[in-house]
């Protein structure tokens, strides 16, 4: 299953802010795009379930049972979930800042803190590079807290990924296991996983035939690419690659951060493009779906625009007409980072706007998530 969490989870900003619970229950409301078990599909609300899972079988917290399952019997002192666990620990001193680069700007720009009860399990950790290397060491050793079993189980492969068009050279076919990634470079096994929120990114990898790993942390959303350079330069030393037969990674961050992301979303629609059926503003006001809750679409600078800043992660959602009842749905996070969908509106025989239909879910295609109009 694949949900975007992002899309469907209302924030601490939400009139009625969603909590591990609401999220697992709204599950009923956002339909399969796959069938269970037949592909691959990342998604964040899994783990969201899970953690809720955890706190009604141990009766704990989820922040509880990691400090007293996990944390505390490895050192970790200066873990912590979510903001609210750093400020209880009045830690917040020790934070590092989060920053986006801003391409209008030329500069990075400043983002502020921000709590996500609602994304529990799916990340939000705050942590050390010191503190991650002790549970990557407990990863390589199989020791304690866990039996070496449960260790087994976390990096047993459970379904293949889709394959890079970019595939690193002597880099295996990538599977996902449970929340790690297990795949080979130049025969050696390598389990990682890399993670982003909010202007930060990090990289953790391990190749526990050599009992070597690495936890790399970086307060920008691009320090990600910076990461996966550093790794390759270190684990092609590790490994004596010479010189003249090692990769590129950086040339590679740099290809796949050109690519044209752009998408003609419309390719049949007419030439000259059809007018709106009525005038903008009949398209304006409360739109509802139970599984993706409200979008309100006022005109502003002369377009639609839907302020979804109450979901996880705040954006604004802009519509660009397309042709006819047709558009181009624009969504823009607080990271900077840009979605485009198509959109189109239905009226009904009177001409007025009944419901809105939106991609919001890549993986469906062109199947739309239906919003009904509120009079």
């Amino acid at each position: 299953m694949c949900r975007r969490h992002d899309d469907s989870c209302l924030g601490i900003h939400a009139a009625e802010p969603d909590t591990p619970k609401s999220t697992t229950r709204n599950l009923r409301n956002l339909p399969l795009s796959r069938p269970l078990r037949t592909e691959y599909q990342y998604s964040n609300i899994m783990y969201v379930v899970a953690s809720y899972m955890i706190e009604v079988l141990s009766g704990e917290t989820f922040a509880d049972f990691l400090k007293s399952q996990i944390w505390d019997p490895l050192g970790m002192a200066n873990t912590y979930l979510d903001i609210a666990g750093v400020e209880n620990h009045n830690a917040t001193e020790y934070l590092a800042r989060a920053y986006r680069w801003d391409e209008r700007a030329g500069c990075y720009v400043d983002i502020p803190w921000f709590k996500q009860p609602e994304a529990q399990g799916s990340g939000s950790v705050y942590s050390s590079v010191k503190d991650y290397a002790k549970w990557i060491q407990a990863m390589i050793n199989h020791t304690s807290p866990l039996p070496p079993t449960a260790y087994k189980e976390l990096t047993k492969p459970r379904t293949i990924m889709p394959e890079e068009e970019d595939r690193i050279p002597f880099h295996s076919q990538s599977m996902y296991a449970l929340g790690w990634v297990v795949e080979t470079y130049r025969g050696r096994q390598v389990i990682g996983h890399g993670g982003n929120d909010c202007g930060f990114e990090s990289l953790m990898q391990y190749l526990p035939e050599l009992e070597w790993g690495i936890v790399i942390c970086g307060n920008s959303n691009g320090a990600g690419d910076a990461a996966w350079i550093l790794y390759g330069h270190l684990v092609d030393e590790l490994l004596g690659v010479p010189s003249s037969e090692r990769f590129d990674w950086a040339a590679l961050a740099r290809e796949r951060n050109a690519k044209d992301k752009k998408e003609h979303l419309f390719p049949e629609q007419p030439n000259p493009p059809l007018p709106m059926s009525v005038p903008i503003s009949h398209f304006t006001g409360r739109y509802h779906n139970s599984g993706y809750h409200d979008l309100v679409l006022v005109v502003k600078d002369g377009k639609l625009q839907a302020d979804c800043t109450d979901r996880t992660l705040g954006s604004v959602c802009t519509f660009e007409h397309v042709s006819g009842n047709a558009f181009v749905a624009e969504m823009q996070d607080l990271l900077g980072d840009k979605r485009r969908m198509k959109a189109e509106f239905l009226l009904d025989e009177g001409g007025y706007v009944r419901s809105l239909g939106v991609t919001f879910v890549a993986e469906m295609e062109d199947e739309r998530i239906w919003f009904r109009k509120f009079e």
